[in-house]
This record gives C-alpha cells, structure tokens and sequence, in this order.
C-alpha cells in the first residue's frame, strides 16, 4: 500500500468532512469522525486483494477532479464510490439482500455522511454520484 496515496485520501476526506459539518463544530469531533472511518477505509482500499480499486485509484480520481468543480460531495463520492467491491458470491452474501457494488458503497457513503451530519442534500448529491458509476 502506497502511504502517501493513503494519507491523501483521508487528508480529503477530513477536509470534506470540515466542509459539510463547519469550523464552528468541534474539530474533535470531525477527527473523531474521519478516523473511525480510516480503518475501515484501510480495509477496503488497503487490501492487497485489490489491484485496482484501491488507494492510488481514489488519489488519480482526486487529482482529476481538481482540474473541474472539486465540490466536498465528489470528494465523498470519489473516497466512497468504490468501497464495496463484491465478484464473487461470499463477497456479495456480505451484504445481504446484495444489489450492487455502487449501490452497497452509496449505503456506506449514507451511514458516514449520517454520523457526520450532513444534509440530506449532500446525501442525495453524493448517493446520486455514486449511483451514477455504475
């Protein structure tokens, strides 16, 4: 696993975090926030299983998006999009009754946009985004 790949993709997600919830939230509880979820990131997109869907992925994702309209709701789309990655029929018994890879990663998006509070018009953007990669 490429460190710097990694470090950049929590870096955006913390600073999309930021960007939803405000400056005039607990900054502890952001962090809070976003490094519960690095684990769980590190889990998906850390796994040697995957050689494509993974950090360096997220990071040339990032970095194009720069160059067009580089909203918090594609950051979250980007970070989240490929989060579920289920091929064969164990992986998809996980996420029972299983629909999609994008659809199962829009729920995940859902879960952690929830916690954080956003709103639901960021939720609807970043499901919507998501959905779209299919």
């Amino acid at each position: 696993m490429n460190i710097r790949d990694k470090n950049t993709v929590h870096h955006a997600l913390a600073t999309a975090t930021l960007m939803e919830v405000g400056v005039e939230n607990s900054i502890q509880k952001v962090l809070d926030d976003v490094i519960s979820y690095i684990h769980v990131l590190d889990l998906a997109y850390g796994s040697s299983l995957r050689t494509y869907h993974n950090y360096s992925h997220l990071v040339k994702m990032l970095e194009g998006a720069e160059n067009k309209v580089y909203t918090k709701e594609l950051v979250f789309a980007i970070i989240f999009h490929d989060f579920v990655y289920a091929i064969t029929e164990d992986e998809k018994n996980k996420f029972p009754p299983f629909t999609s890879n994008e659809e199962e990663s829009a729920k995940v998006a859902k879960k952690f946009l929830t916690g954080i509070g956003a709103t639901d018009k960021t939720i609807a953007i970043v499901d919507f985004y998501i959905c779209a990669t299919k």
